[in-house]
């Protein structure tokens, strides 16, 4: 169910703090590291590993949940935190916001107390189809009810 996505989307976001903490990789994001309380989200290094998992509780008041995902369960041994930044973060103009149930992708990045916290999180889209086609170097088509085709090269 969960595990990690070969996608390496860069995401163009900024970083805060400087705590010294480091990512799932033992090294830190960026040059800065995010603060306990950030107030912008962490950039995500290009080859950085990629989870995929489902909002398992959130906030829409406090503006902050958590990821449930095997793999990560497993590493780590617990959930991993979203935080308010990074839930903003992964919604588009005009879009609702992540709600449990959600299916996300996302990075992680070890906080300084060493817990796991969702980075460069990005929301799935999820459709039921019939695959056409499909080719593990090119992608594949898939014809669904949500969708007519997608296609990815």
């Amino acid at each position: 169910m969960c595990a990690p996505s070969t996608e390496n989307t860069e995401v163009a976001q900024k970083n805060s703090g400087t705590d010294g903490s480091t990512d799932a990789n033992g090294s830190q994001p960026s040059s800065q590291s995010i603060s306990k309380r950030a107030s912008e989200p962490v950039v995500v290094d290009p080859d950085a590993e990629y989870f995929a998992g489902i909002i398992k509780s959130y906030n829409t008041r406090r503006g902050f949940g958590f990821l449930a995902c095997e793999d990560t369960a497993r590493r780590w041994g617990r959930d991993v935190y979203l935080s308010k930044i990074e839930s903003q973060a992964a919604i588009a103009q005009g879009e609702e916001d992540l709600k449990e149930g959600d299916h996300v992708q996302f990075a992680v990045f070890v906080n300084f107390e060493g817990f796991p916290q969702a980075i460069g999180v990005q929301r799935l889209q999820m459709v039921k189809g019939k695959v056409l086609a499909f080719s593990s170097s090119r992608g594949g088509v898939i014809a669904c009810d949500e969708a007519h085709f997608f296609w990815r090269p």
